[in-house]
This record gives C-alpha cells, sequence and structure tokens, in this order.
C-alpha cells in the first residue's frame, strides 16, 4: 500500500509539474451543474440560437429520476443546481413549447424545488448565499411561469432585500471584489455595462463560468472575450468537451500550491526537477503582486497565498509573507480583504506560513494575534468554518460573500 501511494504522488506531481511548465491555464474541479446551467442559458448575439447546446445537454443527463438535480454535499447546493437547471430548462421550453418530454421534465423539477425549499432550515443556512442567489432564481424563474410559493421565501426575501440596501452599486463598480464570482446574483440591481473593465484578462468574471455568463447575456454589448474564455472552459476544462464546466477555472495555482503542500508535509518524495518546474511556477505568480489568487491574475485571498508561501518554503525557496498582511484586520486575517466574518482554517494557514517565513520575528506581532484568535475560538468551542464543507465541486453555494 505504501509503495503505490508514493507512485500515485510521484504520478500526480509529475502531472501537476508538467502542467506548470506548459505556463498555461488549467484546472481539473469536478463539473458544476449549476455553472453548467448558466452557460446554456446562453443566446448567441444575433438571439436565434443558443451558444452552448452541449451544456443543455449536460443538464438533461444530470437529471435525476425525482425531477431534481445533485445536491453534491449540502441541501443548498441541491437547490441551487435545481433552481438554474429548472430556468435553463424553461428558456428552451419556451423556444420548443412542443417538447412533451422537456415538459414532464418541467413539472417534476418544480415539483420537487418546491419541496426542497419547504424543507429548508433557513436559521441554519448560509444566508448571504441564500438570500440572495436562490431569491433571485425563484424570481427569474417566475419570470418564466414558475410561481413557487415556499413558507421560507419570506424570510430569505426580507434578508435579500437588508443584503442588497447595504450594497451600493459603486462598491461594485469602482473595485473588484467577491461579488463579481457571482454576479448572476446581482441581476437587475446592477448595471451591467459598467463592469467590463473588471473583467480578467483571460475574458472571465473572477473565473467564474457562471458569472461571466450572467456578465455576457445582460450586458447590452457582446464581450467576444468572454465567449472565448467560456470556450475555453469547455474544451480545457474538467469535463474535456463533455458539455459540463467547472465552477471554477483555472485554478492552477490552488490545485498546485495545495497539492503539493499536502504532499510534502505529509512526507512524500518531490523529485528535483520537478521541485524547480512547481517552484518557478509559484514564485513567478508570486511576484506579480506579493500575494496569488486560486489562479494567475485571480482576485487575490489568504488561503491561496499561505499555501502557496508554505509549499515554496518546502521547496526550499525564501519568499516574502508581507502580502499576507494585506488581510489583517485588529484581531484576525480575513480571507479576502473588507470580508466581515473570519475563517477559522483561513487564520491556520496564515500563521503557518508567517512560521514558516525566512524571518518569523518580522511577524511578531502578527503570529500572535494569529494565535490568541484561533485559541480563544478553540477554547470557546467554536470549530465552526465556512470553509468545511465538501470541496469536491466547490459548488456556488460556497462561492458568493455579500457580507
Amino acid at each position: 500500500m505504501e509503495a503505490s501511494l508514493s507512485l500515485q504522488a510521484e504520478s500526480l506531481i509529475a502531472r501537476l509539474a508538467m502542467r506548470c511548465s506548459k505556463n498555461d491555464d488549467f484546472g481539473s474541479m469536478s463539473s458544476s451543474i449549476y455553472d453548467t446551467a448558466w452557460l446554456a442559458m446562453i443566446k448567441k448575439p444575433d438571439g436565434q440560437e443558443w451558444l452552448f447546446p452541449e451544456c443543455f445537454d449536460f443538464i438533461l443527463k444530470c437529471q435525476q429520476p425525482l425531477g431534481d438535480w445533485d445536491s453534491y454535499s449540502t441541501s443548498m447546493d441541491g437547490i441551487l443546481n435545481t433552481a438554474a437547471s429548472l430556468l435553463a430548462l424553461r428558456k428552451h421550453l419556451e423556444e420548443s413549447p412542443g417538447n412533451v418530454d422537456w415538459v414532464a421534465r418541467s413539472i417534476k423539477a418544480e415539483r420537487i424545488l418546491g419541496r426542497m425549499l419547504d424543507s429548508l432550515d433557513v436559521n441554519n443556512a448560509d444566508q448571504a448565499t441564500f438570500g440572495i442567489l436562490i431569491i433571485k432564481h425563484v424570481e427569474l424563474l417566475r419570470d418564466h411561469g414558475i410561481i413557487l410559493k415556499s413558507r421560507k421565501l419570506e424570510d430569505l426575501r426580507k434578508f435579500r432585500e437588508m443584503k442588497l440596501a447595504m450594497l451600493s452599486p459603486t462598491s461594485v463598480y469602482d473595485t473588484p471584489s467577491t461579488l463579481y464570482y457571482s454576479l448572476e446574483a446581482l441581476i437587475g440591481h446592477i448595471d451591467y455595462d459598467k463592469i467590463s473593465r473588471w473583467r480578467e484578462p483571460n475574458g472571465s468574471m473572477m473565473g467564474s463560468p457562471s458569472s461571466t455568463a450572467a456578465y455576457l447575456m445582460y450586458a447590452s454589448s457582446w464581450d467576444s472575450s468572454a465567449e472565448t474564455y467560456l470556450r475555453n472552459v469547455l474544451k480545457f476544462g474538467y469535463g474535456n468537451g463533455d458539455g459540463g464546466v467547472p465552477s471554477a477555472f483555472p485554478s492552477s495555482l490552488f490545485e498546485t500550491a495545495w497539492t503539493v503542500s499536502t504532499l510534502l508535509g505529509a512526507g512524500f518524495h518531490i523529485a528535483e526537477d520537478e521541485a524547480r518546474t512547481v517552484g518557478t511556477f509559484l514564485q513567478q505568480a508570486l511576484e506579480l503582486k506579493g500575494v496569488v489568487g486560486f489562479a494567475p491574475g485571480s482576485y487575490p485571498d489568504a488561503d491561496d497565498a499561505a499555501k502557496t508561501l508554505i509549499t515554496l518554503r518546502s521547496l526550499g525557496y525564501s519568499p516574502s509573507a508581507d502580502g499576507l498582511l494585506a488581510f489583517e484586520t485588529q484581531s484576525h486575517f480575513t480571507t479576502y480583504p473588507k470580508e466581515r466574518y473570519p475563517s477559522f482554517s483561513t487564520n491556520c494557514h496564515v500563521l503557518s506560513a508567517l512560521l514558516k517565513s525566512s524571518d518569523p520575528v518580522r511577524y511578531v506581532s502578527q503570529i500572535h494575534k494569529a494565535t490568541v484568535y484561533l485559541t480563544s475560538r478553540a477554547l470557546a468551542s467554536r470549530w465552526g468554518d465556512k470553509w468545511v464543507r465538501g470541496l469536491l465541486h466547490m459548488s456556488q453555494s460556497q462561492q458568493i460573500y455579500l457580507h
């Protein structure tokens, strides 16, 4: 078993090193029903044909016997997957109202979505996600003939209105933020023409296929760069052209740093040439801004920055940890700048990165701050963490931060 694990680890690192050496976008996150459904709703600029019919075929193949779509690890995922897929189905039905199979699928999906909403535990839900994304999908479904009357919707609607009242459109137009990962939540609240300048060099909105799809659909001018990004996700993402797309692409820094640091920490060996290739790839990305996100050029976050620093130190590099100070607050470190709710695991990663830095004495006050925060949470048995969910699909419900 040990030999087998070692060989698997060596093979995995070899594949990562090979991808890093090409210096192009890559990612291995599995296909997301939610994001695929949003691509299935895009029409070509002439409004006559669907841009990605293969995505709609993928959605149809993934519908389950009861009419819903996979819930992955949480009921939240199931609701969003089913709502987005039903919305895509209704839009296609409007073009082909005589399709008996689609009508039957729509009826089953509508019924089970209502039951899923009724069983939702609103008080224990991630309300920032629920209050924005779910209500937006309920509204969009209403526009296409689906009237959901769950008793849980009013509480979610009130919470959504409170959140939007706190959100000034200028906060979206004037600076990039994690809001750009879920722009579909802001349909009807922002002018999509005013956000094109925050599109990333690869054509995406924060590496999110669903957000990029919403931008492409709701901006008044067709953005060919955004279309090219989505075509690349379909071709080079996990599905490799089968119609499915992941919830984030590319994810090269995330996959490389987290995988290599975990394997090295567990005692697995990495060959010298592969270590040099991986190290060069991570170092070049870090040198651009001093911090990194889940891919080169993406919005930076403390988790990926910390893991990148830890990996580089383990490979013999001496990167500066100063970039992590951008996430420092009075009492802890945030995952993203200006984030209201802290993450226990993020502070663990930051603390580890600071302790492993080439000059930890330089960061004594930050090390003390992270330690105090973590120990206080631990002594109070407050172990909950927004990141402790299934990461296989990195679903949409994990990705919106309207805090």
